[in-house]
């Protein structure tokens, strides 16, 4: 077994002061049954149902310390969002280490403000950097507060 203390870093340190991400914004879950997975994410862990997009049929579930995305599908966990301040700068930095970029920065917006988004896939999983610094609404574009 490694000792993960001792082991060799691969992975080069440098000085560099930028740190893009602010921390976890959303776990983002394919689910078969939005509305369904949300009842019982309310019911068995006690989860609040605070948004949710008509059009999309997905649902924001959250607790302390845990936002999740309940979307249409049946793939598991789909995305991680990160929070970030700037997202162009967050999704060069990140391409330039070597993230793949999937979707450029764009800017998506309501009478709430505007999101900046981007997403970039490490291997197998994508991130989505979201950065809401002109955003009040209740998540996401398009979505709704209950």
């Amino acid at each position: 077994m490694t000792d993960i203390f001792t082991a060799p870093t691969y992975l080069a340190l440098d000085d560099d002061p930028f740190e893009p991400c602010a921390g976890l914004d959303a776990v983002v879950l394919a689910v078969p049954d939005p509305g369904r997975s949300a009842e019982l994410y309310r019911t068995a862990l006690a989860l609040r149902c605070t948004a949710h997009h008509p059009g999309l049929g997905s649902y924001l579930m959250e607790g302390p310390g845990l936002r999740q995305l309940l979307v249409p599908g049946s793939g598991g966990v789909v995305d991680l969002a990160l929070r970030v301040d700037d997202a162009y700068a967050a999704f060069d930095y990140a391409v330039d280490r070597g993230a793949d970029p999937v979707t450029e920065p764009y800017e998506s917006g309501d009478h709430w403000g505007t999101v900046v988004l981007a997403t970039v896939a490490l291997g197998p999983a994508t991130h989505t950097l979201v950065d809401r610094g002109r955003y009040l609404g209740p998540y996401l574009p398009g979505y709704v507060a209950l």
